[in-house]
């Protein structure tokens, strides 16, 4: 995804917080500590840490409680309270894969997003892959661009 710095594998730790709507018709945002358990693109030294992801509440991606795992496409930004090393998921929902029990990729659960359309590239592209398989495609992309 154009304009990504950081590619990388995540398991949610559990500590989430959800900032009220700054107005009416705004949508709530989330912040979810992550550990970082790959790098694919970006910092190497983020392995290991923990970050913190501000991203949209409502989104489908966080509504299974037993989905822990994530590959996620982010750019650092500005923490307001300095406290924090704050991640916006890149494109909001097309940022964001998912990974099942078996460490493989999936970014819907074979659904469109839309029933009856086709789906999303990242889906057609990714599912099925491992993190490693991913990060040598990720990085083949790379260096043609």
């Amino acid at each position: 995804m154009a304009g990504t710095k950081t590619i990388a594998a995540v398991n949610l730790t559990g500590i989430e917080e959800v900032e009220p709507a700054k107005h009416a018709g705004y949508q709530k945002l989330k912040l979810m500590d992550v550990e970082v358990t790959d790098i694919i693109r970006g910092d190497d030294g983020l392995e290991g840490s923990i970050i913190t992801i501000e991203t949209l509440e409502s989104l489908r991606a966080w509504r299974d409680p037993e989905q822990r795992r994530y590959l996620l496409f982010l750019n650092r930004v500005k923490d307001k309270t300095g406290k924090r090393v704050l991640y916006r998921v890149t494109g909001t929902t097309s940022g964001i894969m998912m990974i099942d029990p078996q460490g493989l990729l999936f970014w819907t659960k074979g659904e469109p997003l839309i029933p009856g359309s086709k789906k999303f590239y990242m889906d057609e592209a990714f599912t099925g892959l491992t993190i490693e398989e991913a990060k040598e495609k990720i990085n083949g992309i790379l260096r043609r661009k």
